[in-house]
């Protein structure tokens, strides 16, 4: 049974969620829309987002790991909100490619780096006051999803600036929210961030997980990159379209509201284990064909290969790394599996798309294949045996 601090303690991280990802629905889908209204070419536009995505792996941890030195992670989540809104306003005086570039290398990487951060965050609550992450998570994925469609019709027949005033009204609520969390503290970690990085790259199974969530979360590259252009040029329409992405989301958010239950039956390495065959199954079918029927299936199992994942990595990271370690591995995290490994994959996804079209998807199967072969590498060092311990007893 909750008690009122666990209430409340659950309520203020979901408005944190809703708040991160009602930004998120802004930025990936309009804002190269915004990019592409300041007269720049498809080419430019890419590079700004890949050069956005370069800086993540490199500040990102460097970020957390200030986080953990310092022992107070809300403090530095606060900062980092308020240099992001701050960041935007000279966007609306801005022009000229290079001048964007730069800047939105900086702000877009704050952005980027909030929601590791606010997942660390969610762990250390998780830890003190029995937060359930998945049930707090799974209203930033509704939050995006009801964000991104009101922007697409309030952005309609307006000037693409309004981009920039939503995503500082949305910047502003992401302070607020910051505000009103709760004040949990780890203990400081006095040393150089080197040394945080060198401590979480020596913890047991760290580097067989970084390998595991790197091929599995990555393999979503082609999707992300190209799926659209795909289903749309296979003659299925932008509303159709609409409906297979937001179908796996719906579905994301199910396996977040359900989490605490698949983690008690599951544990780590099950859900690892489910994103793998999800992953083999969902890629290999969307690189066969474009029917709808089969479309509609196979975005189903987004529960497995995002959602899934991102659940087993979070709760990984929470139970085997110490307090005085977890943003900092947060942040490598998610500068290995959604960086470093994420940008090779679009960058070759993007060749083989190219000569290839859809049969791409069939290299994001064998990346899900590696995460599999890796992932029984490591069952061990992962919680393989609390996996087996628990189907024994069932």
């Amino acid at each position: 049974m909750q008690t009122p601090l666990l209430r409340k303690t659950q309520f203020l991280f979901a408005g944190q969620f809703v708040a991160l990802f009602a930004a998120g629905g802004i930025v990936l889908p309009f804002w190269p829309y915004w990019l592409g209204s300041q007269g720049f070419s498809a080419n430019e536009v890419a590079l700004v987002l890949a050069v956005c995505t370069a800086a993540r792996v490199v500040l990102a941890p460097g970020i957390s790991a200030i986080a953990d030195a310092s022992g107070n992670r809300k403090r530095v989540l606060f900062l980092v909100a308020l240099a992001f809104l701050c960041g935007l306003v000279p966007f609306f005086n801005l022009s000229g490619f290079w001048s964007i570039l730069l800047l939105w290398t900086v702000v877009g990487t704050l952005f980027t780096t909030m929601i590791p951060m606010s997942d660390s965050l969610s762990v250390v609550a998780t830890k003190q006051l029995g937060l359930d992450y998945g049930r707090a998570r799974l209203w930033g994925s509704l939050s995006f999803i009801v964000v991104s469609t009101a922007a697409g019709w309030f952005l309609s027949g307006r000037s693409a600036d309004a981009v920039l005033w939503m995503l500082m009204l949305a910047a502003v609520v992401i302070c607020g929210t910051v505000l009103l969390l709760p004040d949990l503290k780890t203990s400081a970690k006095n040393g150089k961030a080197t040394m945080a990085f060198a401590e979480a790259l020596r913890q047991p199974g760290f580097l067989g997980f970084l390998g595991v969530t790197s091929m599995l979360l990555a393999s979503h590259a082609v999707l992300y990159g190209f799926g659209t252009l795909h289903w749309t040029a296979a003659g299925h329409s932008e509303t159709v379209v609409g409906m297979l992405w937001a179908e796996g989301v719906i579905l994301e958010v199910l396996v977040f509201a359900f989490g605490g239950w698949l983690l008690r039956h599951l544990n780590i390495t099950g859900l690892f284990l489910f994103a793998v065959v999800a992953g083999v199954i969902r890629w290999t079918v969307l690189g066969v064909t474009t029917d709808l029927v089969w479309l509609f299936l196979v975005q189903a199992l987004h529960a497995g290969t995002f959602a899934a994942a991102h659940l087993a990595s979070v709760t990984f990271i929470g139970r085997s790394m110490p307090d005085h370690l977890g943003s900092t591995a947060q942040g490598l995290f998610d500068a290995c599996a959604m960086g470093i490994v994420f940008a090779v994959a679009m960058w070759g996804g993007g060749a083989l798309y190219d000569a290839f079209g859809g049969h791409a998807f069939w290299a994001m199967a064998a990346m899900s294949g590696i995460g599999g072969v890796l992932l029984l590498s490591q069952w061990g060092q992962l919680g393989g045996h609390q996996t087996a311990t628990r189907f024994s007893r069932n």
